[in-house]
């Protein structure tokens, strides 16, 4: 008799018994052997969490591997088989490994300190530490896990060890660096001490040793074209902009001054704005662009005032000087270098005004006005009414003549103004705003058909009338008496009652006063006639 399936078959758990070795570098790279039992199939081995490499399963009861990088300190060891995972704590201890040094360069150097020297070897990642005959070493730089640089500091006559510290320990190397009590070059100071990044600028370094000695800014090599054993003159080369170390050198050693010389990147100009002003100057103007940190500025040649740069060196303000009329350049000068910017601001001559007409019109506004004169420009001319009305519609058809429309006003003389960027100029006539004539009553009322009658009209804003009529005829004989009072002589009409109207500039009256032509009377007969 046979019961299927009966019987399951298990895959016994993986055991781990122990491992060896039981520490290694943190870099990793360390072989181990883990011994235990159930290890065929083992499908995984991690350390502390992270997957080892070169996995091999030798037998049931060994494995050997190669371990990851991992963080100091002690971790977990795991085998997994398909019959489940084993996990052995603490088994493999990470330990940061100690530095080593192969080499140091140069080998020796003034009693005097300052000199920059470089430690080859390895494992220097997070060096805490850097002494030379047991004082610490200044401007200590990691540069790799492979590379210091460092300045000496001042020591004694003969050889000195030289050890680096790091987390994995300390490594010295002994009488790696020689102090020697030879005349090695010093700098003292370095001027100017800055540039522009083209090079060419030429510096004076002072000290001590100088002679005979090549110079380099920024790892470049300048030009020496004077040398004594105090003072050096050079013409710096083309560099990137910031701070550089001068380094100079003689047969006899080595002198550094860090962040000795700066370039500066040469200024740009992004615009210049207002674009245009007065031939008097005092326009004040902005200039955008970078790099323009203790900026001077020339326009048409003639420098500006009042230059003031703002913080990220992006923009500046400066009045500008007085200038002859047209396009002129605008030039912004640093220690980086000059830049121009073409025809960039235009000087435009003072408008002038010869005449303005009509002179007069309704306080409504809406009176178009011609102004001859000069210096007008298109698009960029306003006309003011008593110096802060602005008319509307400006069109400069020449730069000799335009015309505006006059805004709403208050009754009065009122001056007129024209503007451009060359300046404001007042013309000498005025624009006389009119209110709306009225008209209370006529004296007669009445009168023949046949022109002659005189009559006096009463009203208000009578001034300045150019037109009487009387139903729509012109009167005659028309004086204006007063701003109330106008006299005049009716036109011949018809029968009937005719409506006044006066005109003035300020408009035409609308009141529904009237004049009665009266027909003459006629005698068709007399009875009885004796």
């Amino acid at each position: 008799s046979t019961l299927p399936s009966a019987f399951t078959y298990v895959v016994p758990a993986p055991t781990i018994a122990s491992i060896s070795p039981t520490s290694g570098s943190t870099l990793g790279g360390t072989a181990f052997t883990i011994t235990g039992t159930n290890l065929t199939g083992a499908s995984s081995v991690t350390v502390g969490g992270v997957a080892a490499t070169s996995v091999v399963v030798v037998s049931a009861t060994s494995i050997t591997a190669v371990t990851p990088a991992g963080t100091a300190g002690a971790q977990s060891v795991a085998v997994t088989t398909a019959g489940g995972t084993s996990t052995l704590p603490s088994a493999f201890t990470y330990v940061v490994p100690a530095p080593t040094i192969a080499s140091i360069s140069p080998t020796s150097g003034s009693t005097l300190g300052g000199t920059a020297f470089t430690i080859t070897g390895t494992n220097l990642t997070g060096a805490s530490s850097v002494t030379v005959g047991g004082a610490s070493a200044t401007s200590v730089v990691v540069v790799s896990a492979t590379s210091i640089t460092a300045v000496t500091p001042a020591g004694t006559t003969g050889a000195q060890s030289v050890a680096v510290t790091t987390s994995g320990g300390t490594v010295t190397l002994p009488g790696a660096f020689t102090y020697t009590d030879i005349p090695v070059p010093t700098i003292a100071s370095v001027s100017p001490s800055t540039g522009p990044a083209t090079g060419g600028t030429t510096i004076t370094i002072t000290g001590t040793n100088l002679a005979s000695a090549t110079v380099t800014v920024g790892g470049a090599t300048a030009t020496v074209s004077a040398n004594s054993a105090t003072s050096i003159t050079a013409v710096t080369p083309a560099g990137t902009a910031g701070s550089q170390t001068v380094t100079v050198t003689t047969a006899l050693g080595i002198a550094n001054s860090l962040n000795a010389f700066i370039y500066v990147a040469a200024p740009t100009i992004a615009s210049v704005s207002p674009s245009s002003g007065p031939l008097a100057g005092g326009t004040a103007i902005t200039i955008t662009g970078t790099n323009l940190t203790g900026a001077t500025v020339t326009v048409g040649g003639a420098a500006a005032t009042s230059v003031l740069v703002n913080g990220a060196a992006t923009s500046l303000t400066a009045a500008t000087p007085s200038g002859t009329a047209g396009a002129k350049d605008v030039v912004v000068t640093t220690v980086g270098g000059v830049v121009t910017a073409t025809n960039a601001f235009t000087y435009v001559a003072a408008p002038t005004v010869s005449s303005v007409t009509p002179t007069s019109g309704p306080l409504v506004g809406g009176t178009v006005i011609t102004i001859v004169g000069t210096g007008f420009v298109n698009g960029s001319t306003t006309v003011l009414i008593d110096s802060t009305f602005a008319c509307t519609s400006v069109n400069v058809l020449s730069s000799t003549l335009l015309q505006a429309t006059t805004p709403a006003g208050t009754a009065g003389s009122k001056s007129v103004q024209v503007r451009t960027a060359g300046g404001t100029i007042t013309a000498s006539s005025t624009f006389t705003y009119f209110a709306v004539p009225t008209i209370a009553s006529v004296s007669p009322s009445s009168g023949p058909l046949a022109a002659g009658t005189a009559i006096t009209i009463t009203g208000t804003d009578l001034t300045g009338a150019t037109s009487v009529t009387i139903g729509g005829v012109e009167a005659t004989s028309v004086v204006v008496a007063s701003a109330t009072s106008i006299t005049a002589v009716t036109p011949t009409g018809t029968a009937g009652a005719k409506t006044i109207v006066v005109t003035t500039a300020g408009g035409s009256t609308a009141q529904a006063i009237t004049f009665t032509y009266v027909a003459a009377p006629t005698i068709a007969s007399v009875s009885p006639s004796s």
